[in-house]
């Protein structure tokens, strides 16, 4: 695991995840992570790889990645939590960063039958 020290010591609770992202409705997302401690670990070390392949600092960004639970209303009882990426790249320029996450990271990491999604947010 690339992490050590006190962010992997206690990933049960939501205060790593808020370190992370910004995360609008908490309780829904605690709430998903319920069931599901790993997927955890994966989303603290989705941030590093993100801020990575984007570029992004804290400094160099006004809006921090968000992590949100989405719904489908046509589908009962289903449920994908989402990570935001925000960006004012141009669309080839994020489609290479997003395909150098894929290749170097997210497929191989990615155990969550669809249920984690990595989406762009165009503004």
């Amino acid at each position: 695991m690339y992490y050590s020290g006190s962010i992997l010591e206690n990933p049960n609770t939501m205060s790593e995840l808020s370190n992370c992202y910004n995360i609008p409705n908490a309780e829904q997302v605690e709430q998903f992570l319920e069931s599901r401690e790993d997927f955890k670990t994966l989303l603290i070390e989705a941030h590093e790889k993100i801020i990575q392949c984007f570029d992004l600092t804290s400094s160099s960004t006004s809006t921090p990645l968000a992590l949100e639970v989405i719904t489908d209303p046509e589908i009962d009882n289903w449920k994908q939590l989402v990570v935001f990426i925000p960006t004012k790249k141009t669309p080839e320029e994020v489609a290479r960063q997003l395909e150098h996450l894929e290749e170097t990271w997210w497929l191989d990491a990615d155990n969550t039958d669809g249920e984690i999604a990595i989406h762009v947010k165009f503004g």
